[in-house]
């Protein structure tokens, strides 16, 4: 190994350990999503009716999830802890591409090198920054898949490990069918190993992949054995009469143009592995071809995947970023050889710094704190309402709250099957009932509202006021001249209290005739109520009485970064 050469391994592997720290400091800091949530609200809901809510997916994500969320009481906290355990499957992903692409790298080169870049490719994007901090069925379905994959074809020198490598990837599809795309990539690299080395299948091919079909099997009829004699299997609340595919597909690419400015490298590698391959052509020089060839399959793969695959999420980096970066870590030699031999090592240098000129700006995003108003938010909640008061957030932040008949999860799929049916108006009309048979005490805000029929926003903006941190509670905004009346709903009886916010102010309302001052207490009837204001006010709030006073501002449950980037409006 030359002296540029283990300077470069001694970079690469300062890079990673970097990128791992600031992985690990970001678990506890990072924004929670709103899929964790859900995914932790269906754990919770199996554990409550004793069945494995699958969500749409073979379902051993939330029967992993189960025996944690039994008994929890935070869903903040709940989530950092499984991210942490989350935290290895995604190092099983980035393990399992790296040794992927080691094993097609030629021997004689430095085969750490290509896998190194693949990684590199792979990781300093910043949507995988943040997405895969996650706790999503994503990270141990492509994990396990991936290291199926590299046990099969390290199984070449040692059969048995295709056995290993077949049980993997079926534990992989059991999380999530996403693994069929990881698994779809493995094949391509198993064939296109034997074409780069102009081989055959023999016989001892076949047996690996008896082998490897043995261990899926003994996985999956495990599986299907346990569940059919000892778990009962249903469909989460995302199985609605509008299929979930059209539903996203509205979507279109938007997520993905979205992506262009952070994936100049990966295109301009790509477009040089095409240029490696008509230089190696001219060339004939057959051994360079073949390698391009497998690549460029690749790299056509995913892009048929990128179309078919109609859920298109920054999460899916995960699965994409594959087939870029395995495609450009393969051909690597190719690549380079484009250029004189004294400028191969300065131009990964290049490479290497345009990723991280685009992935370092997220690193202070993902540090700062941006869970404390989640973490808050649940725990005023905690202290302030006790357990039978029941509440409402769309994506489920009150998941290891109990709840005898929890309503569904919203989202948009759950949303336009509700409201956006034949039905959709009698369906408004029964969502704004259960607020009141129930009743709601409380909501915990969400970009999401926006997304509710204008009916619903309506009641909600006269029945609901921000309180603190993120919490709504009972009660409505005043603002406006003396003689102002606003319509107010009191979806809970109890007593209200005015809370004068703007300094320098005294507050003044009637409320059904009767004067209530600034700092007064009324005690009110569930239903509508008259409210009058009778001193100019600026900002105040007719709301329950609670130990706590108002916040002096609220703010959203959900981070603003990430609601924009899962619609593609985020412009990096």
């Amino acid at each position: 190994m030359s002296r540029v050469e283990r300077a470069a391994l001694a970079v690469a592997i300062a890079l990673g350990v970097a990128y791992a720290v600031v992985h690990a400091l970001a678990l506890t800091r990072e924004n929670v999503n709103w899929d964790e949530l859900a995914l932790v609200s269906r754990a919770t809901y199996s554990v409550q009716e004793d069945v494995v809510a699958t969500g749409g997916r073979p379902g051993l994500a939330t029967l992993a999830l189960m025996p944690v969320v039994a008994g929890c009481v935070n869903a903040i906290d709940t989530i950092d802890g499984l991210r942490v355990l989350w935290a290895l499957f995604t190092a099983g992903m980035v393990a399992g591409l790296f040794l992927l692409v080691r094993a097609l790298r030629p021997q004689a080169e430095a085969a750490w090198r290509g896998a190194a870049l693949a990684v590199a490719l792979y990781l300093l994007v910043p949507i995988m920054q943040r997405w895969s901090l996650q706790v999503r069925a994503d990270q141990p379905s492509l994990g396990l898949a991936l290291l199926g994959g590299a046990a099969f074809l390290a199984s070449v020198r040692r059969p048995w490990l295709a056995a290993l490598g077949g049980a993997l990837a079926a534990g992989g599809y059991l999380f999530s069918q996403k693994a069929v795309y990881a698994l779809a990539l493995v094949a391509l690299l198993a064939a296109g190993d034997l074409f780069i080395r102009r081989a055959r299948p023999s016989r001892a091919d076949l047996v690996r992949a008896a082998l490897a079909a043995g261990g899926a099997a003994v996985v999956l009829l495990a599986y299907r054995t346990v569940t059919a004699t000892m778990l009962t299997l249903v469909e989460s609340e995302l199985a609605t009469n509008t299929s979930v595919r059209d539903a996203y597909a509205e979507l279109g690419y938007a997520v993905y143009r979205s992506w262009f400015p952070l994936l100049v490298p990966h295109a301009i590698l790509a477009v040089a592995l095409l240029g490696a391959g008509a230089q190696a052509a001219v060339r004939r020089d057959g051994d360079t071809v073949r390698r391009v060839v497998v690549s460029a399959a690749v790299l056509l793969l995913g892009a048929a995947i990128t179309v078919l695959h109609t859920s298109r999420f920054p999460y899916f980096w995960m699965t994409l970023g594959l087939f870029p970066a395995v495609a450009i870590g393969v051909s690597l030699e190719p690549i380079l050889a484009l250029l004189p031999a004294r400028g191969r090592w300065p131009a990964l240098g290049v490479v290497v710094a345009a990723l991280l000129v685009r992935a370092a700006p997220a690193v202070p995003e993902l540090l700062a704190d941006t869970q404390s108003q989640q973490r808050e938010t649940l725990d005023f909640i905690a202290r302030t309402f006790p357990p039978e008061v029941r509440g409402f957030h769309p994506e489920k932040a009150l998941a290891c709250r109990p709840d005898p008949d929890p309503m569904p999860t919203f989202f948009y799929p759950v949303l336009k099957a509700m409201f956006g049916g034949p039905d959709g108006r009698a369906n408004v009309g029964r969502f704004i009932g259960e607020f009141r048979a129930r009743p709601i005490g409380f909501m915990v805000k969400s970009f999401r509202f926006g997304h509710f029929p204008a009916p619903i926003r309506t009641f909600w903006q006269r029945a609901y006021v921000p309180y603190r941190e993120s919490a709504m509670v009972p009660g409505v905004f005043v603002r406006g001249p003396a003689g102002t009346r606003l319509p107010f709903e009191a979806v809970v009886p109890g007593r209200f209290k005015l809370w004068q916010l703007a300094s320098g102010e005294r507050a003044a309302l009637r409320v059904d005739g009767r004067a209530v001052a600034d700092g007064e207490e009324i005690d009110l009837a569930a239903g509508l109520h008259e409210v009058e204001i009778t001193v100019p006010v600026r900002a105040a709030i007719l709301a329950w009485s609670l130990d706590e006073p108002p916040g002096p501002e609220t703010q959203p449950f959900f981070r603003a970064e990430a609601v924009a980037e899962i619609g593609g409006g985020r412009r990096w």
